[in-house]
């Protein structure tokens, strides 16, 4: 019989099981990137950065996804909850760690302007050249995932432009990309690889709105731009370590379970369309 302490531990298992179908302990190598040069510098090196390849098992070649961390920094949490969850549905990730080599390990609120923050699109694109190097991954098929200041890493590569932000050797680029809660700012409108944003109706931090108005700037030009704008939700609703929900840099982050489920979906079917296993 179980004891009532232990009923809430047991219903809080079952959840996490529930949001990561096919979890499994997975192989991780941790690698070390240099950080692409802008197109516009091309003689200035960049930093070395940290990250994590993992890949479902067989010889592939499997499509890809660089995975892109928040303003705090990667936790244990985010490492394992990607590499579990994407080798699952059958795609190698790589997972980029931008602060591990540095002195701030944050960029939320204050602490963004002593960060590294606005040179993370560059590791991106250090991600991307480093997939396409591997015989287990095919180059054709690498999608971009971030998540908050990540998501704006992922929304800033998606924009299009007459001049690339950074040179790659043709046809290397990415196919598409996907973006939870991101700040969609005043500068973006329309994209050049198919785009998915997830957000929360309830979000103070990076408010939907914003996005909302990116689409109306967009008119339709483009790759398709798809929004979901999640009812009740907050900022980092998918994330269940927000339980109860707790403010950082003054904004308000909460776990909602339903939002969280649905999104999982949601990303799933995205990455099966443009870059399927």
């Amino acid at each position: 019989m179980l004891l009532p302490r232990f009923r809430p531990l047991l219903a809080i298992a079952a959840m996490v099981l529930a949001l990561r179908p096919g979890l499994a302990a997975t192989d991780v190598e941790t690698v070390t990137l240099r950080a692409a040069s802008p197109a516009a510098t091309p003689s200035v090196a960049g930093d070395d950065i940290k990250a994590y390849f993992a890949k479902p098992r067989g010889p592939g070649p499997f499509g890809a996804v660089v995975a892109l961390h928040g303003c705090g920094g990667m936790s244990p949490r985010f490492l394992q909850e990607m590499t579990d969850r994407l080798t699952a549905w059958g795609y190698a990730v790589l997972v980029i760690d931008s602060f591990a080599y540095q002195d701030v390990k944050s960029a939320c609120g204050a602490d963004r302007a002593r960060s590294r923050a606005d040179q993370r699109p560059a590791d991106a694109v250090s991600g991307l050249r480093y997939l396409a190097t591997r015989a287990d991954v095919d180059p054709k098929r690498v999608a971009l995932l971030g998540y908050s200041q990540g998501a704006w890493v992922a929304l800033e590569l998606a924009q299009s432009r007459a001049t690339p932000a950074f040179a790659l050797p043709p046809p290397l680029r990415f196919k598409a990309a996907a973006a939870y809660y991101p700040d969609c700012r005043a500068y973006f409108s329309e994209v050049d690889m198919p785009t998915l944003i997830m957000t929360g109706e309830r979000d103070d931090w990076t408010p939907a709105s914003r996005c909302q108005q990116m689409l109306e700037r967009r008119a339709g030009r483009g790759a398709p731009l798809e929004l979901v704008v999640y009812p009740d939700a907050h900022h980092g609703f998918d994330w269940i370590d927000l339980q109860p929900p707790r403010r950082v840099a003054g904004y308000l982050m909460a776990y909602q379970p339903e939002a969280a489920r649905q999104s999982i979906d949601r990303l799933r079917a995205f990455l099966a369309q443009h870059i399927g296993p």
